[in-house]
């Protein structure tokens, strides 16, 4: 025949083989999905600049796949919203939820997906945005599971990926998952932390060491901000703290000046909201 048939539905062209069919098919597939993942990257762009906007700081938990990442953000949250599951990539888009601290402060804690050796490059593409929102947060969780024989071996493999997309020069907590598996005593030392995302063993403490940190990252500033900005007091009470308050009554416009506590990336946001030099200093 002169013509022969690939699949149901589409009649090759004059002297195409079926195995030629399947080739273009597999090429046009590529070109569908390699489109879908721009698109994607775009939404996720939009996404994350509407999070900057946020005040809040970003954890990322990340770690070899099936470490728990799923099930510990889970716990944090006190839902099974993050589908958990003993299967290679169970998480493949990034979770994003709101936890609040032992002091009260409300966080962002993203779960990633998770690594693997050697990952094939044909996946590199569509973990590229899923990576690159590690790179933007202001903490990384490393969860690690310590009941594997060998996780020490999967921890260099997580930390060669981080130094890779420049994410290992971030803060970095070392969180060892399923210590209640372990028949020795759970351990801790500094920026390394026993737990149990299932049981939440030692899960208070750790998030009480990023509590401490992330205050202990807070700046001693003064503003001034006039009464058409006032949301922006509300801003601050949600990144930060305020120390001193005082409204100018006799200032026709209606200024307040405050002393307050404030990152630095919440500081250059209210900066640019300002945008006049005189109400900050």
């Amino acid at each position: 025949l002169a013509q022969q048939r690939g699949v149901i539905g589409i009649r090759a062209g004059f002297g195409e083989k079926k195995i030629e069919v399947d080739r273009r098919k597999i090429k046009d597939r590529i070109s569908y999905l390699k489109k879908e993942i721009e698109k994607i990257k775009f939404h996720r762009e939009i996404q994350r600049s509407k999070r900057q906007d946020v005040p809040l700081q970003i954890v990322s938990i990340v770690g070899y796949t099936n470490a728990g990442k799923s099930t510990f953000l889970n716990y944090l949250t006190g839902k099974n919203s993050v589908y958990a599951d003993d299967k290679l990539f169970a998480t493949l888009d990034p979770t994003t939820r709101k936890v609040k601290l032992p002091g009260g402060k409300l966080t962002l804690f993203t779960d990633t997906v998770g690594f693997i050796k050697k990952l094939p490059h044909q996946l590199i593409a569509a973990f590229k945005s899923t990576l690159e929102e590690i790179t933007k947060s202001d903490l990384i969780i490393h969860l690690i599971d310590i009941s594997d024989k060998n996780y020490k071996d999967n921890e260099k493999t997580v930390m060669g990926v981080l130094k890779e997309i420049g994410a290992d020069k971030l803060t970095i907590i070392n969180a060892y998952n399923k210590c209640d598996l372990l028949k020795s005593k759970p351990f801790h030392a500094e920026n390394n932390f026993c737990l149990s995302a299932k049981t939440g063993l030692g899960v208070q403490e750790l998030l009480s060491a990023i509590s401490v940190k992330f205050e202990s990252e807070l700046k001693y500033k003064k503003i001034s901000i006039p009464y058409n900005l006032f949301f922006l007091i509300s801003k601050i009470k949600t990144a930060g703290k305020i120390v001193r308050y005082k409204l100018q009554k006799n200032d026709p416009k209606g200024h307040a000046e405050l002393e307050i506590l404030i990152d630095d990336k919440n500081w250059g946001q209210i900066q640019k909201i300002l945008n006049e030099k005189p109400y900050a200093s």
